[in-house]
């Protein structure tokens, strides 16, 4: 079975009894799809595909009777949750841990398929977040997003089966009225399809002096973001776009320009190219571009670096 889970993280869990940890090794190797990696007197290290080593994820299930809960505390907790069902939000009541999957459909499929119960936001019909508890009594929660602000890849339909156990094992939890929030997700939804292939743009600030730039930088990274787009910053102006590499061309993320706008000038640095003003520096500046698959390029700065630009 492929694992679902492409997260890039590791994750430490603690076990109370041997129970417990047999029930945690079944649950995340047959319902998530992880492989047992090696066995280590009383760790058990699972893992998912090793061939996509940059989406990777580790889970490290310890058995530790002196911090892990009995089985009776688990059986509690998990009442008390579960009692919270259609009520509150689980994440309000517990510590959550969130992994990334593919296709958040074909979880929730195998979620039904066992009968674990699950926690869906913001509605059952275009699930965009699943929470579930583990054996362990840990709220594990997975979502298909990159960023919790955007709807890349587009939410996703479900087909739930009508059951009366899936009708008891599962929760929605929407802000609004199930019709609105609904007609909302489809909206979001078609808009999301009907839109051109996401782009991969560049932001770079070019020049000497570079007032106030560092708002220009985060408002084009989370424009971006948001739009399901990747960011790219260009380190040291056209400096870095003639030398390339990772070094001077570096993804960005939401958090990465938290914070920019109390600062002034700009964090990615700006410097002066005389390379660039000959032939081979912008053949050189282009083809770094085509390595990291940057289609659009926004550049701040002023005549000489929109001149530069063109």
């Amino acid at each position: 079975m492929l694992s679902v889970v492409n997260g890039t993280s590791c994750l430490c869990l603690t076990a109370g009894t041997v129970t417990s940890l047999n029930e945690a090794i079944n649950f995340y190797t047959n319902v998530l799809g992880l492989s047992i990696n090696s066995e280590l007197d009383n760790i058990t290290y699972l893992s998912s595909d090793s061939r996509k080593e940059t989406h990777n994820l580790v889970v490290e299930l310890k058995l530790d009777p002196a911090t892990g809960l009995s089985d009776l505390q688990i059986d509690a907790k998990k009442s008390s949750i579960l009692s919270q069902l259609n009520i509150t939000d689980w994440r309000n009541l517990d510590c959550s841990y969130i992994l990334k999957v593919d296709n958040i459909i074909n979880l929730i499929e195998n979620f039904q398929t066992f009968k674990i119960p699950v926690q869906i936001t913001p509605n059952e019909l275009y699930p965009n977040e699943v929470y579930c508890i583990d054996p362990l009594g840990y709220i594990i929660g997975f979502t298909s997003s990159s960023n919790p602000l955007t709807v890349s890849p587009p939410l996703q339909k479900t087909h739930f089966k009508a059951t009366a156990a899936g009708a008891a094992t599962t929760g929605t939890l929407t802000p609004y009225p199930m019709s609105v929030s609904t007609s909302l997700a489809q909206s979001i939804s078609s808009t999301a399809e009907a839109n051109m292939p996401k782009r991969n743009i560049g932001i770079m600030t070019s020049g000497g002096d570079a007032p106030g730039m560092n708002a220009a930088v985060r408002a084009v990274v989370r424009a971006a973001i948001y739009r399901g787009c990747k960011a790219f910053a260009i380190k040291e102006g056209y400096e870095g776009l003639v030398r390339g590499g990772p070094n001077y061309i570096k993804e960005m993320k939401w958090s990465d320009v938290r914070g920019y706008l109390s600062e002034g000038g700009t964090n990615i640095g700006t410097a002066r190219c005389m390379e660039f003003r000959e032939r081979w520096g912008r053949l050189d500046g282009c083809k770094h571009l085509i390595d990291a698959g940057i289609d659009a390029l926004i550049v701040c700065g002023g005549d000489g670096s929109l001149t530069g630009a063109d």
